[in-house]
């Protein structure tokens, strides 16, 4: 009976030690782990719209373009685009749902918050970093060379001076720590030169 009970206490500990790790370390997929464990972004299976990346991320539309997986570190949709917002996650981080490989272009239009204006921001894709200042307080379409030796299906944009809109504005409350307005991001295959150039949005 001793021998049964010993048993018995020892499959207990075991299952009791193996829901506890599940419980700690949950397997679950990266989209559900950014928004219910590290609540990396405000969204959970957004409604999607069909487009190619040649065809670009919309951030003034509710939702995600086919070809974006998840986000983080990306604010909620408002009207003209979303606000990348460092409370959620340290950068801005679009997931894809395929690779990108080879000579591409990356556009991006954003306008800068108000402690990133004259800031550096730095694009990092595929192990590569690309660095652009922001010099206007307005949307502005920066275009950036990537050579993908390693293909890559993570993209992020780190603003170097994200902050809490009080900090320039004292009768602001907004909880948020904003760096860039993003308002379009494009990807397309071949250098930027090749297509047409950087222009500021009208």
């Amino acid at each position: 009976m001793r021998a049964i009970q010993t048993a018995i206490i020892a499959l207990l500990v075991v299952f009791y030690g193996v829901v506890a790790y599940l419980a700690l370390s949950p397997r679950v997929g990266d989209e559900y782990r950014a928004y219910y464990v590290d609540r990396a972004t405000p969204e959970w299976r957004p409604v999607r719209y069909p487009a190619q990346p040649h065809e670009g991320f919309d951030l003034s539309r509710p939702g995600y373009p086919a070809f974006v997986r998840y986000t983080a570190g990306i604010s909620g949709h408002e009207g003209w685009g979303r606000w990348t917002d460092a409370r959620l996650f340290p950068f801005a981080r679009i997931v894809f749902n395929s690779k990108f490989a080879g000579t591409v272009c990356v556009s991006l239009v954003a306008r800068p918050a108000g402690k990133q204006l004259g800031r550096e921001v730095i694009v990092r894709f595929g192990g590569q970093d690309r660095r652009f200042v922001t010099s206007e307080d307005s949307a502005v379409q920066y275009q950036l060379d990537f050579s993908l030796d390693k293909p890559s299906d993570v993209l992020d944009i780190v603003a170097s001076a994200p902050a809490r809109p009080r900090e320039w504005d004292a009768s602001n409350s907004d909880p948020r720590k904003l760096g860039l307005a993003l308002h379009r991001l494009v990807i397309r295959p071949g250098r930027c030169d090749e297509g047409e150039a950087a222009r500021s949005p009208s």
